[in-house]
């Protein structure tokens, strides 16, 4: 950590990221949260803008954090990271999943048919 402090090099904390997203497979404990708003802090918000290699890598760390922020309920985060990849890939698979998800999630709910007497 030294080492990336003093040269800092955003493929290796990207990868890094992605490794350490791999373990939380299931985007439930943000282990990789950190580090990917780390490289988010270190390439810039439109690093998507300069190929089509780094939007895909802009797009896999939005869909984690997404994905967190959505499986731990933290409303604003979601909302953020939301707006962040509609602008990079407005049909993201992800994006439509978590959208639809809250969709439900904010659906009256149907009380069960009463019965006859």
């Amino acid at each position: 950590r030294e080492f990336d402090a003093k040269y800092p090099q955003p493929q290796a904390t990207y990868w890094y990221a992605r490794s350490t997203a791999a373990i939380d497979s299931d985007a439930t404990t943000g282990a990789a949260a950190t580090i990917f708003n780390k490289w988010i802090d270190t390439v810039g918000k439109d690093y998507y803008k300069q190929g089509a290699d780094k939007k895909n890598s802009m797009k896999t760390a939005y869909e984690y954090l997404l994905a967190v922020s959505f499986n731990k309920k933290e409303k604003d985060n979601i909302k953020m990271y939301e707006d962040r990849l509609r602008e990079i890939e407005p049909a993201d698979s992800v994006l439509k999943q978590i959208e639809d998800a809250e969709k439900s999630e904010n659906a009256p709910k149907k009380s069960a048919p009463k019965g006859k007497k």
